[in-house]
């Protein structure tokens, strides 16, 4: 049988708590390490995990600019489909460097592109296949409309080469 002195048994249970409450503090750290404490990180490749929405319409230039609809558009990672109407909302992790956008235009029912890659948004003509769209830099919880973009379908005259 062990018996212990009433001092001995204060300064055990102050020792064992002294370790749990460093042990609290250390995992929490690392919980905060982990999830950034909500703030972002200043080395995540211009990339902050909060989400901005960039919204813009999609019309055929060769009908009468008539909506197109299924039309997807990529950004950052994320895409957004048009509706009937040929707008999208398109929802990203902000970025604070200029990022390129890509459209991919639906498909006719036999496999062909419908549309031509290229197309202009804001005057200028883009192969918004393989070149893509600038983007510039968007803070956490912005919204920027993108605008019109015209793209042309295979039925109407094809766009002049990009130079």
């Amino acid at each position: 049988m062990k018996v212990e002195t009433a001092s001995a048994v204060a300064a055990t249970t102050k020792t064992w708590t002294r370790r749990a409450m460093l042990g609290c503090c250390a995992l929490s750290a690392v919980a905060m390490a982990i999830t950034g404490c909500g703030g972002s990180s200043s080395d995540n490749g211009g990339t902050d995990t909060r989400l901005v929405t960039f919204t813009g319409k999609i019309i055929d230039i060769n009908n009468n600019d008539t909506p197109i609809e299924g039309v997807v558009v990529t950004l950052n990672g994320a895409s957004a489909t048009t509706g009937l109407d040929g707008t999208f909302s398109l929802k990203c992790a902000a970025f604070t460097t200029s990022k390129s956008g890509f459209l991919a235009a639906p498909k006719a029912t036999n496999g062909s592109d419908r549309f031509y890659r290229s197309g202009y948004l804001g005057g200028e003509l883009y192969d918004f296949v393989s070149d893509g769209f600038p983007v510039m830099s968007i803070q956490a919880t912005e919204t920027r409309a993108l605008g019109t973009f015209k793209l042309g379908n295979t039925d109407g005259p094809p766009f002049p080469p990009k130079i």
